[in-house]
């Protein structure tokens, strides 16, 4: 199976490059300046409001994400996904053969079957927000269902999240919101019962230590508001600078959601979202269609991975390039 979405991205490069989710890279060494790690399982439940024993160590979202429904397989009839979606969650339940079905809103998973979504959502930044939550964990208790929520972009839009459900399984990790250079950790949080079953898959493919990654994100995230501080820095220039550029061009429908990395635009010119995009990389502009999450129209534009001029001046091309589409 390969992911297209990340085929787009290894193997396409521009000069003005927005394709990215996360942030500009933090250095090792200059996260070492910020103190001495602490215990990382403490620190991170601490943190997010986690339950005793109901945090665990991985190696990325993608494998806390592979690890939650593996284990929950022989829980669960099917597995519920909306679009727009990340395209490896969309792909991932039918690679475990677990059967998929679409719906349009959260509260329509069925009994016994699993959502399975990232909130915020990637590409268009919404989100179930905690008071949302504590009804979809009735709901879910209701219906004898669970939910994996794909939670790398929650530190953006949640200054300080609480996560502490039923039912719930929640996958974190460096990527994003603590984006470093050469160095990735993630975590789950949840029912302390599943990440058990989880573990226990971990341990048969994945049993590597995480011992230097861990002291990273124990650092990190006790310095979570300076480095919340530094991403709205970068990410709210870029945003000037999007709304800026768009805002001029009636015929785009914009999805942003502050303090996100990433917005989503949808033309209504007629090109498709691959067609915009490759017409952009022929200018010297990157971004990601909308095809690889589910939509045939529509561009992804990163916000936080590029410092202002560089931002600026991608914008622009992206704002003449949707002009010549419209026409006079």
């Amino acid at each position: 199976m390969e992911i297209q979405h990340f085929k787009w991205l290894r193997t396409h490069s521009a000069p003005y490059n927005l394709s990215s989710s996360g942030m500009i890279l933090l250095e090792p060494s200059s996260i070492e300046e910020m103190g001495r790690p602490g215990d990382v399982i403490d620190i991170i439940r601490n943190a997010y409001g986690a339950e005793d024993n109901g945090v665990m160590l991985v190696h990325g979202t993608q494998e806390g994400n592979f690890l939650a429904l593996a284990a929950m397989r022989g829980k669960i009839d099917s597995v519920a996904i909306q679009v727009p979606e990340y395209e490896p969650i969309r792909v991932l339940p039918g690679f475990l053969g677990i059967k998929t079905v679409e719906i349009s809103d959260a509260f329509q998973v069925p009994p016994h079957g699993l959502l399975f979504l990232s909130n915020p959502n990637n590409p268009t930044g919404s989100f179930i927000g905690e008071k949302a939550l504590f009804e979809l964990e009735e709901a879910l208790e209701r219906r004898g269902s669970y939910a994996v929520l794909d939670s790398i972009f929650l530190d953006f839009v949640n200054k300080s999240p609480r996560l502490w459900f039923r039912n719930m399984i929640f996958t974190l990790s460096t990527s994003k919101f603590y984006t470093m250079n050469g160095v990735k950790v993630g975590w789950v949080i949840g029912d302390p019962a599943i990440l058990r079953e989880m573990s226990g898959i971990s341990d048969l493919i994945s049993p590597g230590p995480l011992d230097l990654e861990a002291k990273y994100a124990a650092i990190l995230v006790s310095n979570r508001e300076w480095v919340r501080n530094r991403n709205l820095s970068i990410i709210r220039g870029n945003r000037e600078e999007l709304m800026g550029s768009i805002k001029e061009l009636k015929s785009v429908e914009l999805s942003y959601v502050p303090d996100m990395p990433i917005a989503f635009a949808k033309p209504s010119c007629g090109l498709s979202g691959m067609e915009l995009a490759n017409k952009l990389l022929s200018r010297g502009v990157m971004v990601v269609p909308g095809e690889y999450f589910g939509l045939r129209q529509g561009i992804r534009i990163g916000l936080g991975s590029i410092n202002r001029e560089i931002a600026g001046i991608g914008l622009s091309i992206i704002r003449d390039v949707i002009k010549e589409c419209d026409g006079p």
